[in-house]
């Protein structure tokens, strides 16, 4: 197809519209660029002004009829291939998106627009390899523009390459310091356990852009992951009073305040903030209301849902929540009630479906609900961990092919040298100066104890760096004995090795234990002793034990635990992510310390 070029009267036309639409006043730009498009039908120029007034005005036919005519007479035009791929991403097609910027950079290799365009549709369709080939591929076409590092080091961290993406990052800003690229730095390395690095790195982006509550949260965020716990109190205390606009600053003061506070006090007077600002602002009010249904205090959540809207699935959905966990029979009919809205497709609600169908006494339908999610979200650890039970009540061999309890649920030694550097007692005693919080995190699984806040592994530490190490060759031993199966969702998901994406020390109290739960954010999970009291190391009953298989109780279903792992020091027990675990209570006069983490599977060799 050949393409004609405009004449002189309809350049200028062409000229006006596009002046329109940079203002965005695109019914104006749309009503010179139809006729003009028309009247051009071999135009590509107009076929492409056509495209991007139809897409602004929300025609999306017109305007993908438009850019495929354009292209069809101008084939990989970087520009017009830049734009078509921008509407299809916002038409939520990915795929399609990358087809196009990969043809578009495929005949303009050296457009490093292309590829950076090409990466972060590619990484959006979860083509990760392409992506991070595109990506790299634009630092090397314009190595001094910060702007490539950094998109690079966006998609290096979504792939969970955290050394990669500090190095991009790094690079980005020997170019240029700017807050957003030092920042996502910080980030970086808050994941990587270096929260003192993260700290500094909060602070000098909000020298460069003092006004922005995200980052003064963050810094909070870092603050409590170094144990700056005074400064952080009052770096929360100022973001809500000079930000009340912005809520996730009251929800990190919460947190702050539940597991730092006077344990003393109820919890009205430790979230006497939270309810001040609530009363005053409904948003607010929601995330309140999230967090005590998250910290188990949904009778304080009822008031604040009173005057719920009842177009509002998201408070619907709460007080059908706070209904269920104080025992209220009007919570099955408001669950229901929400079955064929928006709120059925969010993550909250899939477990209380579950429970309202296995109350209802239809566990087969339960089953069917989890067995299409389980088609839909494959990688979902919580829909496995519910499919396991309903398996169970349905006496279904598929429990057991699911959760391995003998062959899926490994035992092994993680041996430390007798060193008193970087030997098991010195790092019992670190692990041990990390615990000072007062509670138990609201979201977690542990009762009668605390839990160390951010990412354990990565901290400076010569004894934990040893213990991570001697733990990774462990495990790296434990995969090559697990069988093959390509249909089983932890087995065909193996690889060589793990990646850490989440690692924390827990100490109980006596008489603490940990609820049955699963690990969202893992394939791998686990439990490993540092340090047991003499009662549970001699226990005979059970007491202290690890257990697998039991679901919550908020379930409402009386099983006994499947199997119980005696805990023994310097062991650590593995497992899928998706297996109900919980622990059994002990009566001590010292804690019981360990450390535990999630993990993804990687094909690193070391």
């Amino acid at each position: 197809m050949l393409s004609r070029p405009l004449s002189a009267r309809s350049a200028t036309q062409a000229r006006e519209a596009f002046a329109l639409f940079a203002q965005r006043q695109y019914a104006q730009a749309f009503s010179i660029a139809r006729p003009l498009a028309g009247q051009n039908p071999e135009s590509p120029d107009a076929l492409h002004l056509l495209a991007l007034c139809a897409a602004e005005l929300q025609q999306p036919e017109q305007a993908e009829a438009a850019f495929k005519r354009a292209l069809a007479l101008v084939p990989q035009h970087p520009d017009m291939s830049l734009n078509f791929a921008r509407f299809l991403g916002r038409q939520n097609r990915q795929r399609e998106a990358t087809e196009v910027l990969s043809a578009a950079a495929g005949a303009a290799p050296a457009h490093a627009g292309l590829q950076r365009a090409l990466g972060l549709a590619a990484l959006d369709a979860g083509q990760d390899a392409v992506a991070l080939c595109a990506l790299r591929r634009a630092t090397d076409l314009e190595p001094g523009q910060s702007r490539h590092w950094q998109v690079f080091g966006s998609a290096l961290r979504k792939t969970g390459a955290l050394r990669d993406a500090e190095d991009a990052f790094v690079s980005a800003l020997a170019i240029a310091r700017d807050a957003h690229a030092l920042a996502n730095l910080a980030a970086i390395r808050r994941l990587l356990g270096r929260a003192d690095l993260a700290a500094q790195g909060y602070r000098e982006a909000l020298a460069l852009d003092p006004m922005r509550p995200d980052l003064k949260d963050a810094l909070v965020g870092a603050l409590i992951d170094v144990g700056d716990i005074e400064e952080a109190r009052a770096a929360a205390d100022r973001l809500t009073r000079d930000h009340p606009d912005f809520i996730p600053g009251y929800v990190t003061r919460a947190h702050l305040s539940w597991e730092y506070g006077v344990k003393e006090e109820s919890i009205e007077q430790s979230l006497a903030f939270f309810f001040e600002a609530a009363q005053r602002d409904q948003k607010v009010a929601q995330a309140l209301v999230s967090f005590l249904l998250e910290a188990r205090c949904a009778p304080l959540a009822l008031p604040l849902l009173a005057s719920r809207r009842s177009d509002d699935s998201a408070q619907r959905l709460s007080y059908a929540l706070a209904l269920e966990a104080t025992g209220d029979p009007r919570a099955d009919e408001e669950l229901d009630a929400l079955h064929e809205t928006e709120a059925s497709t969010w993550d909250a609600y899939f477990s209380a479906r579950i429970r309202r169908l296995v109350r209802a006494g239809d566990i087969g339908a339960a089953a069917r609900f989890a067995e299409e999610k389980s088609q839909a979200q494959p990688l979902r650890q919580e829909v496995w961990a519910y499919l396991a039970t309903l398996w169970r009540l349905l006496d279904d061999p598929r429990e057991h092919w699911l959760c391995g309890y003998d062959t899926l649920v490994g035992e092994m030694s993680v041996p430390l040298p007798d060193d008193e550097t970087i030997g098991h007692a010195a790092l019992t005693a670190w692990l041990h100066q990390l615990h000072t919080a007062r509670r138990a995190p609201s979201r977690q699984s542990l009762r009668g104890g605390s839990q160390t806040p951010g990412v354990l592994f990565g901290r400076v530490n010569p004894a934990l760096e040893c213990f991570e190490k001697s733990l990774l060759a462990t495990i790296k031993s434990w995969i090559r004995r697990l069988p093959d199966d390509t249909a089983h969702p932890f087995l065909r998901r193996k690889q060589a090795s793990v990646r850490f994406c989440g690692s924390w020390s827990v100490r109980l109290q006596s008489a603490g234990h940990h609820a049955n739960h699963f690990h969202g954010d893992g394939w791998l999970s686990s439990a490993c002793y540092i340090e047991l009291p003499a009662s549970v190391r001699a226990a005979q009953d059970n007491t202290g034990y690890l257990h697998f298989g039991q679901p919550p109780e908020e379930l409402g279903v009386a099983l006994e635990p499947r199997r119980f792992v005696a805990p023994r020091e310097q062991h650590v027990a593995l497992f899928p992510s998706y297996l109900w675990h919980g622990t059994v209570p002990f009566s001590a006069a010292t804690p019981r310390l360990t450390i535990a983490f999630d993990a993804v599977p990687s094909d690193a060799a070391d």
